[in-house]
């Protein structure tokens, strides 16, 4: 269960710095992930 975590974790902040790219990329009109 402890390697699922770390995917899990590994992967919630990868979406959480996916939308925070996204945002950043929308200011300057680009596309995100």
């Amino acid at each position: 269960a402890n390697g699922v975590t770390a995917i899990t974790c590994a992967f919630m902040m990868f979406e959480i710095l996916c939308v925070v790219a996204d945002s950043v990329a929308s200011q300057r009109k680009s596309t995100g992930c």
